[in-house]
């Protein structure tokens, strides 16, 4: 009983780590991706304000 309880936990453990895992890599991916246009809009804003 205890040793199955514990595989199921550690698959539940395992889960949970690989979907923070994919959501730390995706949210990465979309800073990397949306820093250049994000640095262009304030570079246009302070020209725009100057």
């Amino acid at each position: 009983m205890k040793k199955t309880y514990d595989r199921n936990v550690f698959k539940r453990k395992l889960l949970s780590d690989r979907r923070t895992v994919t959501v730390t890599i995706r949210l990465f991916m979309i800073l990397l991706l949306g820093f250049p246009l994000l640095t262009r809009a304030g570079t246009v804003d302070s020209t725009r304000v100057a």
